[in-house]
């Protein structure tokens, strides 16, 4: 019942009792209080859901596409302060709506605004520590506001008002449920059964969105969107916890990585594609001699030998390394950039690999999933610690699917990874695989042709 609707109520029952004027005007002032308390709560609810809220948002969706009948269906909790950060993650709940034991662990994809309100992510390095990052293929060069908003900014005042909710037009609806990753253009056929946001005390609880039911035959399309308010107002933003060991064997692991945690060793890449041979077959090997490094950039014959494309980093008198790319029609090194990095900074980062990002299973070593670690957060952490700074790629380590380790017969790791190519930046696509050895360890020197080239 609207609380406007109580002012005749009381004026029906005190005209019998021939106290009129007074009633009504004692009436007029108690309803006038009533109106203008609830109308400061909702300004509070308001002001509070602005600056940001913690939500569970449920939907459950069908609807027939080419006469197939299609379902969309989720349950995630989304954490919004405004203007700078926004935390999302999957979750299930209990039979009383309260999030499972699964879901208190599972980890969160966080998104901040830096002072000039550009996107990056919090995520989770290698060394098990969280790091601000700016490469995010999905997030490069994007703003905050006009892909993270909090579309309750926008909701001011003039909304029916009944006992303990609000009714809230479709269109303002529409908003709230895309903005949550509701596909509404599969349900623009239906028609409008309700909206309600409802406020508890001074802060919003719940919003209900619903249409009706549709049925063809046998199959009855439902559209059901709801949202559960855990906090609103100036809440905290989630962190990305260090992740804990669990407690697995990885002494021999332990062992295996501190043989090629010095910097004099051979390293082997290859790239495998998928059997769809979406992405181009490579060889690479890198000689770390202690002071220089080279790499043949496609090892095409059995016998390595210089090719255009080759890669040299030589020491230069300040201490880092320039990069030389080799010229096969000049036969000669050719510079390609004065860089600032180190030798150390070209090493692979293994040896600070922290080992709490693997378990050991039967002695073959693979990411630490348990705990709700999320599959992706932990090898894209991994996935650029096993390669030389030439070698590592951003765009590789955000589809990182995959890693196992194991230790070879003369007790070096042998790495295992794959990730997912797509030409297209879509779902079509296949996982490469990419496998990285260790030979020569304490004794790698540079090829004999390199050797020569540098003499000269």
């Amino acid at each position: 019942m609207k609380n406007k609707h109580l002012i005749p109520l009381v004026l029906l029952a005190t005209l019998s009792s021939g106290c009129v004027s007074e009633t009504i005007t004692s009436s007029l002032n108690s309803s006038s209080e009533i109106e203008v308390k609830e109308d400061l709560a909702f300004k509070t609810a308001l002001s509070k859901i602005s600056k940001g809220y913690n939500a569970i948002a449920t939907f459950e969706g069908s609807y027939l596409a080419n006469s197939t009948l299609n379902a969309a269906k989720f349950t995630k909790q989304q954490v919004l302060k405004t203007h700078e950060a926004i935390a999302t993650r999957d979750v299930s709940l209990k039979e009383d709506g309260s999030l499972d034991d699964v879901s208190k662990a599972t980890r969160f994809e966080i998104v901040r605004a830096n002072p000039l309100g550009k996107n990056y992510t919090k995520t989770l390095s290698y060394k098990n520590e969280e790091v601000g990052d700016v490469s995010n293929p999905k997030y490069l060069g994007t703003r905050f506001e006009p892909m993270f908003y909090n579309p309750f900014e926008f909701l001011k005042g003039g909304l029916e008002h009944y006992d303990n909710y609000y009714e809230v037009p479709e269109s303002i609806a529409l908003q709230l449920a895309t903005h949550f990753g509701v596909n509404v253009s599969n349900y623009s056929n239906r028609n409008f059964k309700e909206a309600k946001l409802y406020r508890k005390g001074e802060s919003f609880s719940d919003f209900k969105f619903l249409y009706e039911d549709e049925n063809y035959g046998s199959d009855n399309l439902k559209f059901s969107f709801n949202l559960k308010f855990l906090e609103t107002g100036d809440i905290e933003v989630p962190v990305i916890n260090p992740i804990e060991d669990d407690g697995t064997d990885k002494s021999a692991l332990k062992s295996s990585i501190e043989k090629v945690s010095g910097n004099n060793f051979t390293l082997k890449i290859d790239v495998k594609p998928g059997p769809l041979n979406m992405a181009t077959a490579l060889k690479w090997r890198y000689y770390f001699d202690g002071e220089n490094v080279f790499a043949y950039s496609n090892l095409a014959h059995s016998i390595p030998m210089l090719a255009s494309g080759d890669v040299l980093h030589k020491k230069n008198d300040k201490g880092t390394m320039d990069r030389y790319v080799y010229d096969g029609v000049s036969s000669s090194f050719v510079l390609d950039s004065a860089a600032n990095s180190t030798y150390e900074e070209i090493l692979p980062g293994i040896k600070d690999m922290s080992l709490a990002l693997i378990s050991n299973s039967s002695g073959s070593y693979k990411a630490n999933l348990g705990g709700g670690n999320n599959s992706s957060l932990v090898h894209k952490a991994l996935f650029n610690a096993f390669l030389p700074l030439d070698f590592r790629s951003n765009v590789a380590q955000y589809t990182a699917n995959s890693l196992n380790i194991t230790i070879d017969e003369s007790g070096l790791p042998k790495i295992k990874q794959t990730y997912f190519y797509s030409l297209s930046n879509d779902d079509f696509g296949e996982n490469n695989t990419m496998e990285i050895t260790y030979s020569n360890v304490g004794s790698t020197e540079l090829p004999s042709e390199v050797k020569a080239k540098l003499s000269k």
